[in-house]
């Protein structure tokens, strides 16, 4: 297995980013109406229009107009859908080996804010992207991580989320594997900054 080395860090930074941060109230479900008004919302939509007709440069100008907001709103759901635009732009332009590792940070950013928030419905979300990339090591840390959460949410059905993760995950990714028992924050490994090693502004 890989996932001990850079993976393994960054689960530990993941881990303990709750402890060290501090409390931040949970990122609040259904809420359609303030993220249909969210500030990256609008530059997606333009990225996209910006694709349908073509002009690669105008979507990637959108492109860096969202991730620019996603960073400022200190949302999880800002980097998650930033990893997802980036994604399909990727596709779109034939550029995914280029723009893959973006992709990835944006993704990296939503579950530390997810971690940091509590919020299980990011941690599933990213886990799935993870997997969707190809990704065992960070989805099935991306499982540790909700089973962690889930462990000590308020949630009545939160443990049967992620045992449906796992589920989810091991039909697509063998090697995923199993739930681990649920941890604890690590001790002694916190993030320098706000959303990982690279900081606010990393996922690019």
């Amino acid at each position: 297995m890989r996932a001990i080395g850079v993976h393994g860090k960054l689960l530990a930074l993941l881990l303990a980013g709750g402890s060290v941060l501090g409390a931040v109230a949970p990122t609040r479900a259904g809420d359609t109406d303030e993220m249909a008004t969210a500030p990256w919302v609008g530059p997606i939509r333009a990225m996209d229009e910006a694709l349908a007709k073509g002009n690669l440069r105008a979507a990637l100008a959108a492109r860096e107009d969202a991730r620019l907001a996603a960073v400022a709103s200190r949302r999880w759901e800002g980097m998650a859908v930033l990893g997802d635009a980036t994604l399909r732009l990727a596709q779109s332009a034939g550029l995914r080996p280029a723009m893959e590792p973006a992709v990835r940070r944006a993704y990296l950013a939503a579950l530390f804010r997810a971690r940091r928030q509590a919020s299980l419905d990011g941690v599933v979300h990213i886990a799935e992207a993870f997997a969707a990339l190809g990704d065992r090591d960070m989805a099935r840390q991306g499982v540790v991580i909700a089973a962690a959460l889930a462990a000590t949410s308020r949630e009545p059905h939160a443990l049967e989320r992620v045992r449906g993760l796992q589920q989810r995950l091991s039909a697509a990714m063998p090697l995923v594997g199993g739930i681990p028992a649920p941890l604890g924050p690590a001790a002694g490994a916190s993030p320098t900054r706000e959303d990982g090693p690279g900081g606010s502004h990393g996922a690019r």
